[in-house]
């Protein structure tokens, strides 16, 4: 998929549509992590990731984009659970709660803290290497006023 619903009246691009806009305009990628925060005892992990979009002949620098992610973002700093996961010691009356639709009928699942956070390390910085890209890719594309960059899944 390139793209997907409308975000603040724009089209949403993805990795794989700026993906082809590479192809399309000859031009390859490169990465640099700028800045990079990674505390294993306290959990928190940050990267700031520079894309550099180089023409495919020449080898020619034609823009840069800037990229950032990090543990402390919703989605990774949260996770949702069923009753059973929670740890025994959490009171479950005082978490912030959403009702999903499942197949055997409707259950709670709860918001705590994401204690596994160490297992995303790689998809954080990941991400950050996405966003930069696709703000390297509409900057050369002169896209921006057609495609909204980030979405939250969520927002889907």
């Amino acid at each position: 998929m390139y793209l997907s619903q409308k975000k603040n009246g724009k089209a949403v691009l993805f990795k794989s549509g700026a993906e082809k806009l590479l192809s399309i305009h000859g031009l390859v990628d490169r990465y640099e992590i700028l800045e990079e925060i990674e505390d294993w005892e306290r959990g928190i992990f940050y990267y700031l990731v520079k894309c550099i979009l180089q023409n495919q002949k020449t080898g020619k620098t034609v823009t840069e984009g800037l990229g950032s992610c990090n543990s402390k973002e919703n989605k990774y700093r949260w996770r949702w659970v069923t009753e059973k996961e929670l740890p025994p010691e959490v009171n479950k009356d005082v978490l912030p709660k959403k009702v999903v639709n499942g197949e055997y009928g409707n259950y709670n699942l709860y918001k705590i803290v994401n204690d596994d956070i160490y297992s995303q390390v790689d998809t954080i910085q990941k991400m950050a290497r996405e966003r930069a890209l696709l703000d390297a890719v509409l900057s050369a594309s002169a896209l921006s006023s057609v495609f909204a960059q980030d979405i939250d899944e969520e927002e889907l």
